[in-house]
C-alpha cells in the first residue's frame, strides 16, 4: 500500500492452504509537468509518481502544462477522442491557460489557441480549416487562433 501507484489491494483465501492477492493499480492518462518537474497522473487528477526526463521519450502520453492541468485534463482527452485528434495530429503538449482554456502545442511547431467556450468547437474548425488548405498553406502556418468561433485567425511564419 505504500506503492503510489497501488490503488487497492483484494485479500481472499480458501480458508485452507491458499491466499488470493489481488493489486488494483493508478492508469496514468497524462503527464503533467510542474516545478521543472513531470509526473504522472490519473482521471481524477491524481499525482501517481513523478518520471525523469530520460524516460520521456518512451511515453504515448501527453504532457500537461499550467496550473491545476491535471485536474481539467480528463475534459480535453475526451474532446479530442470523440474528434479523433490524437490520430490525425502529433501533440506535444497541452497547455491550460489562466484555468479557463487550453492550447495545443503540435510537433510541427504550430499552436492552438482553443475557445474558453467550446474547445470541441474550435477543435472541429480547425480540422475543418486544415482540410480545405494547400500543403504550402499548412507549412507556413504557426498559430491557429480558435478562440473566437466565428472566425479563426491564422499566423504565418513571418507574422
Amino acid at each position: 500500500k505504500e506503492n503510489n501507484w497501488v490503488k487497492k489491494i483484494y485479500l481472499n483465501t480458501n480458508y485452507k492452504d491458499t491466499l488470493f492477492v489481488r493489486i488494483e493499480e493508478y492508469k496514468p492518462i497524462g503527464i503533467y509537468f510542474f516545478n521543472k518537474k513531470y509526473f504522472f497522473f490519473n482521471e481524477n487528477g491524481k499525482i501517481i509518481d513523478e518520471i525523469y526526463i530520460s524516460d520521456l521519450s518512451n511515453q504515448s502520453l501527453i504532457i500537461f502544462k499550467g496550473n491545476s492541468s491535471n485536474l481539467k485534463a480528463n475534459s480535453i482527452i475526451n474532446i479530442m477522442k470523440n474528434n479523433d485528434f490524437g490520430r490525425k495530429f502529433k501533440i506535444e503538449s497541452l497547455e491550460y491557460i489562466n484555468k479557463r482554456r487550453w492550447d495545443i502545442n503540435l510537433y510541427s511547431d504550430i499552436k492552438l489557441l482553443l475557445s474558453e467556450e467550446d474547445p470541441n468547437k474550435s477543435i472541429q474548425n480547425f480540422i475543418t480549416i486544415q482540410n480545405k488548405l494547400s500543403e504550402a498553406d499548412i507549412n507556413n502556418i504557426k498559430r491557429y487562433d480558435l478562440r473566437n468561433l466565428n472566425k479563426t485567425i491564422l499566423i504565418k511564419l513571418n507574422d
